[in-house]
């Protein structure tokens, strides 16, 4: 039986190996164009998802880039941020500087 061989590569970006894209480069994709319709339709189902205190680790990937362009693409403050997805404002810096 022949092995598929599976080609790591490696985001410059994330800092990561992935074998066919990066999982972190996919959710940063989505999470743009979402936030744009967002902006346009003020539709807080996607934010309201990720408030629910869930510790599962693609909620927490997806929460902590979506803290990161939330504060970086449209210049929201901590407090701003820790008020739609329901935390504290130190555990918004903490997941901004991680």
């Amino acid at each position: 039986m022949k092995k598929s061989i599976q080609i790591k590569r490696y985001c410059s970006k994330h800092k990561r190996k992935y074998s066919k894209t990066c999982y972190y480069c996919q959710i940063e994709k989505r999470y743009k164009k979402g936030l744009r319709i967002f902006l346009k339709n003020n539709n807080f189902d996607d934010i309201r998802r990720l408030a629910v205190h869930n510790r599962r680790k693609d909620r927490m990937i997806e929460r902590l880039l979506l803290i990161k362009l939330l504060r970086d693409k449209f210049k929201l403050s901590f407090n701003k941020i820790a008020q739609l997805l329901d935390r504290d404002r130190s555990t918004i810096i903490y997941y901004y500087y991680k």
